[in-house]
């Protein structure tokens, strides 16, 4: 399962007065340093970023850079969506959304910006299929450098036909801010859509999608 993960392998998305420098690795795993690359096939990748509900900012590619914000603290959203025509058999779409609040830093340095990060663990075969009753771990986290207080998946659903129609799982505490559920399957379906919903104290919060996330044996 491969989906934007933000992570120390590149620098982190941060903002240095009144600018913001945003570089999303799009294809990540589960591994700490691991940013994913573009391999073969057709792939895209858009960042769009608000302010106080209002596009500000939109580029194609893995990053996104904004100038000339205002000092004072505003809300903030941003919008990372990938896709994958051809090549690959998983991870064929994916929309994130981080939303936070940020104020000018108090000094010249970069200040590491609050997004929350997701993992995911699920036992898979060598072919990426996982078993029609598997168990699914998902984990939040804030990134490294940021103080965000406890974080909390509030939101596991699941899809088997590409994202048309969604469920949602019960969850069961697996500590750390990780949900722990059980998928349930139909013997007709092929593929497992995620969306998980995760949030902080602070009010900063992420929503992931990620679609045909793994196949189903």
């Amino acid at each position: 399962m491969e989906h934007p993960r933000l992570n120390e392998s590149q620098r982190l998305p941060h903002r240095t007065g009144n600018s913001f420098d945003m570089s999303i690795p799009a294809w990540g795993d589960g591994g700490r340093g691991h940013a994913g690359v573009v391999g073969p096939g057709t792939t895209s990748q858009t960042n769009e970023f608000y302010r106080n509900g209002h596009l500000v900012a939109r580029a194609d590619g893995s990053g996104i850079g904004v100038e000339d914000m205002p000092a004072t603290r505003s809300r903030y959203r941003l919008v990372t969506t990938t896709e994958r025509a051809e090549g690959y058999p998983y991870s064929t779409a994916t929309r994130t959304e981080w939303a936070f609040a940020s104020g000018a830093p108090r000094s010249d340095d970069p200040q590491v910006l609050p997004l929350l990060q997701l993992d995911y663990g699920i036992r898979t075969d060598t072919g990426g299929a996982a078993r029609r009753d598997a168990e699914l771990t998902v984990a939040a986290s804030a990134l490294p450098g940021v103080s965000s207080g406890p974080v909390c998946t509030d939101l596991v659903e699941v899809s088997y036909d590409d994202g048309r129609t969604w469920h949602q799982l019960v969850r069961h505490g697996a500590g750390d801010g990780a949900a722990r559920v059980r998928l349930d399957a139909p013997k007709r379906a092929r593929y497992l859509s995620l969306r998980v919903h995760a949030s902080d104290q602070r009010g900063d919060t992420v929503t992931q999608t990620v679609i045909r996330a793994t196949g189903l044996a």
